[in-house]
């Protein structure tokens, strides 16, 4: 007994869409995967130079809450000695832009008002 099928091209017109539908959704998800890996590691090796900078004490000259287009920041002026020069600093962290939260902006005042000393890592490439 010999069984014949026959392949219309329906079906292979629809298998050859599902194959292009699939390749291009797994095509999306490793693209994705990529760009957030990327997007990880970068941060990491950019933030990792830092443990090497020089830790030293600084004194707040002035902290204010400022606004912008996006949300409150701290705004903060503070100076510090590094090789036998004096220099002055404006931010706060490397990645900080600030917040939506007024309080949040005003709790960083609090913590360093004017004269107060705390201390601060210094990149010796750029002082």
């Amino acid at each position: 007994m010999e069984i014949h099928t026959e392949v219309t091209e329906d079906k292979q017109g629809r298998g050859w869409c599902e194959k292009l539908f699939l390749t291009l959704f797994g095509l999306a998800f490793v693209t994705a995967g990529c760009f957030f890996t990327y997007k990880i590691f970068n941060e990491v090796f950019e933030n990792a130079h830092t443990r090497a900078w020089t830790k030293t004490e600084c004194e707040g000259i002035s902290s204010a809450v400022e606004k912008n287009n996006d949300g409150y920041y701290f705004d903060v002026l503070y100076q510090y000695h590094f090789r036998s020069r004096e220099f002055e600093g404006k931010e706060y962290s490397l990645n900080y832009k600030g917040s939506d939260d007024y309080g949040e902006a005003q709790r960083l005042t609090f913590l360093y008002p004017p004269g107060s000393v705390t201390l601060c890592y210094v990149n010796q490439k750029s002082p």
